[in-house]
């Protein structure tokens, strides 16, 4: 049986490979995840993700109530595309700064995986450096 947990989160894909945006309320996950969108990604969810483990890889996708919906603050929430599944690359914290201007590696364990994590917290270039390594590895 394959291993499920549903988080408090934000994601988006481009060509299958998922970003997730952890944060408190307010952290700015959706902000981030609008710019991505506004870039070239994908929508897979808002607020809430459901992460699937399938062997060595975690599968991103939208709890259906969900689907297809975002939270844009002073809009509301907005309909767009979404991609029901993607295999997640990395995780943004939107809770913690990097101090360092080139910091060492770090991973985050989601169902017993070790999964690669940067500090996005107050970084204004953090859409642009998350596309270019979603677009470009």
């Amino acid at each position: 049986m394959m291993e499920k947990e549903r988080i408090h989160a934000s994601c988006v894909e481009y060509k299958g490979q998922s970003v997730l945006i952890i944060g408190d309320s307010g952290a700015g996950k959706s902000s981030v995840s609008l710019a991505l969108i506004a870039l070239g990604a994908t929508l897979v969810s808002d607020d809430a993700v459901d992460l699937t483990r399938d062997g060595d890889a975690i599968l991103t996708s939208p709890p259906d109530s969900i689907s297809g919906q975002i939270e844009a603050r002073g809009f509301g929430i907005l309909e767009m595309p979404y991609c029901s599944s993607a295999t997640l690359k990395f995780v943004v914290d939107m809770d913690k700064t990097e101090v360092r201007r080139l910091p060492e590696d770090k991973t985050i364990s989601l169902l017993g995986l070790k999964v690669p994590v940067v500090f996005g917290g107050n970084n204004l270039h953090l859409a642009n450096a998350v596309f270019c390594v979603l677009k470009l590895g």
